[in-house]
């Protein structure tokens, strides 16, 4: 029998972002290695579509929204998981 072992950093994930001259929104995603992450969007704040997801072996990472220009607003958010 083997001992399986999952290190996973206790960083909470900070998400930050800012208009970048391709006219898409960028996000920085900082937070634990060994995790997945699933960026969300809204035009609402009810309803999220899921619109990214990754395992990130490096944080901080960068993501552009290519379907920018094709919302008035968007709203984002960060789950992580396991």
């Amino acid at each position: 029998m083997s001992n399986l072992t999952t290190s996973v950093t206790n960083t909470p994930s900070t998400l930050s972002g800012a208009a970048v001259t391709n006219q898409q929104f960028q996000l920085l995603i900082t937070g634990g290695t060994g995790l997945s992450y699933i960026v969300q969007a809204s035009t609402n704040l009810v309803t999220w579509t899921k619109v990214f997801t990754t395992n990130a072996t490096v944080t901080p990472f960068l993501w552009s929204d290519p379907a920018t220009m094709n919302f008035s607003r968007r709203f984002y958010r960060v789950l992580t998981t396991l």
